[in-house]
């Protein structure tokens, strides 16, 4: 049997009149045996209305009680009410006025908290009515601390949420980092890129890198999935797909020059290396351009088939190979293409790919089409057609929800350059 507390407000120090008030109040207290809720008449703390309005000390005393009880008004002015009504809100402790006749200050106030009733109410309703009181606290408070704890757990989710979101922006940055900070310069080639992860990391990752005098090297890489894991492996495969390495003693040439298949199988054994499981698997593409023959040099891994984007139309090129970071052992297959003046290489991560791996809205590539087509007095060069590429996929529906990362490197064929004159 829990055994209830009430606080008795007074204006003086001592109010012998209110205690035996109470007294005979609390003598008719609820047994409880219609309710089944057996509660001991509670004890009375005496708490002076002054000492409770000034001394926040006091003002505790309320949280460690069932109900508070203002006997007498007299003397009591409105504001004192009001002040009265709003610690025993602060403190979720209910309260009960009894009031002499009708009360102007109370009925403007209208407290959620506060029970106003005659005093001429009989002994057993204000037992009863403290009764019901004292047996809801206990849940109030369960509420109270209840809605605490949210508070705080709260409070640390939004600060995990705030440093998830600095370390994301870190990450971003550092993946950033391993992006090309400018795309290489040819007389006859040109190129252009469009990234666009779907969150603050990617990944996919890509490079377009000046081998040596007459080499263009290149490659974008899908890591499967998505968020943190996905970008770590971008860097992983940034870090661990070259395409030339310097010079041995004797070489002829200042740098060597890695076939792009065995450098994806180069790359195929290092992720076999790494952690298990799909965290490791990826796709790629990269390969080599020879701006002194236009020759391409180029070799896939588990990638959506790069295109070529002639004259004639957009030519799907057949270059697949098993997905990165399954088999040990993997070879791919490589392909030497020769490329013609206009012509552009178009490759993409399955961000614009359907469940069958083909290119999507091909309304994107309008653009590289037309450049194509019409090279000659177009003048529309590859950075125009990749921002026109760019406003097409912001104008596809559900651009704004994008999906999945969207990578977009081009290459393209020029013209001949043309000697100054003399």
């Amino acid at each position: 049997m829990r055994a209830g507390s009430l606080a008795l407000i007074t204006v003086e120090p001592r109010e012998p009149e209110a205690e035996a008030f109470i007294a005979g109040v609390l003598s008719h207290w609820p047994d409880g045996l219609t309710t089944g809720v057996r509660i001991e008449a509670p004890r009375v703390h005496s708490v002076q209305l002054a000492s409770l309005l000034s001394d926040p000390r006091s003002a505790d005393v309320l949280r460690t009680v069932d109900v508070a009880i203002l006997v007498s008004q007299e003397g009591v002015r409105p504001a004192e009410l009001y002040r009265l009504a709003a610690v025993l809100e602060d403190s979720l402790t209910p309260g009960v006025v009894l009031v002499d006749g009708p009360s102007p200050a109370l009925a403007e106030l209208n407290p959620s908290n506060l029970f106003v009733h005659p005093r001429q109410t009989t002994p057993e309703l204000l037992a009863a009515l403290l009764y019901g009181l004292v047996c809801r606290q206990p849940a109030t408070r369960g509420m109270q601390n209840d809605l605490r704890i949210a508070q705080s757990l709260q409070s640390g989710t939004a600060a995990e949420i705030d440093r998830l979101h600095e370390e994301l922006l870190l990450a971003a940055h550092v993946q950033r980092e391993f992006l090309p900070p400018r795309l290489p310069d040819f007389d006859r080639l040109q190129t252009a890129v469009l990234y666009r992860p779907v969150g603050f990391v990617s990944g996919d990752i890509y490079n377009l890198v000046q081998l040596d005098e007459h080499h263009l090297g290149f490659f974008l890489a899908d890591a499967m999935g998505h968020g943190l894991a996905a970008a770590l492996m971008t860097l992983f495969i940034a870090g661990n797909l070259t395409l030339r390495h310097a010079a041995r003693a004797g070489d002829v040439e200042p740098v060597r020059l890695v076939p792009p298949a065995k450098a994806l199988e180069r790359l195929n054994r290092s992720l076999l290396g790494t952690t298990t499981g799909p965290a490791r698997m990826a796709s790629a593409v990269c390969g080599t351009i020879d701006t002194r023959t236009l020759t391409l040099t180029i070799a896939a891994a588990g990638h959506p088939a790069p295109m070529l984007v002639t004259r004639g139309g957009i030519q799907m090129l057949d270059i697949s190979g098993t997905l990165l970071g399954v088999l040990d052992g993997s070879e791919y297959e490589q392909h030497t293409i020769q490329l013609c003046e206009g012509e552009s290489l178009i490759l993409h991560s399955d961000g614009l790919t359907d469940s069958r791996g083909n290119a999507i809205e091909d309304t994107w590539l309008e653009p590289f089409r037309r450049r194509a087509a019409g090279i000659e007095g177009s003048g529309l060069d590859l950075a125009d057609a990749m921002g026109e590429s760019r406003l097409a996929l912001d104008q596809r529906p559900g651009s704004l929800h994008q999906h999945d990362d969207i990578t977009v490197v081009a290459i393209s064929v020029g013209p001949v350059p043309t000697a100054p004159a003399a």
